[in-house]
């Protein structure tokens, strides 16, 4: 976020790969990938539906990045 200069939080989780994938299968999350033309960065981000937010919690990292 700060190679951006934008507001926002940055979050981790540590999901399990099976978790994933079943969630991934059931079209739960979806993967974004673009190109900012005024930073020049790559970004590289998953968007989770509402619907497994409760989920997510269980697996939010709560370490330093």
């Amino acid at each position: 976020m700060s190679a951006l200069n934008r507001s926002g939080k940055l979050h981790r989780f540590d999901i399990h790969e099976e978790v994933f994938e079943r969630w991934e299968k059931q079209s739960l999350v979806t993967e974004i990938k673009d190109y900012d033309l005024q930073t020049g960065t790559y970004n590289h981000e998953f968007r989770f539906a509402p619907e497994i937010s409760e989920q997510l919690n269980w697996y939010m990292y709560n370490g330093e990045f």
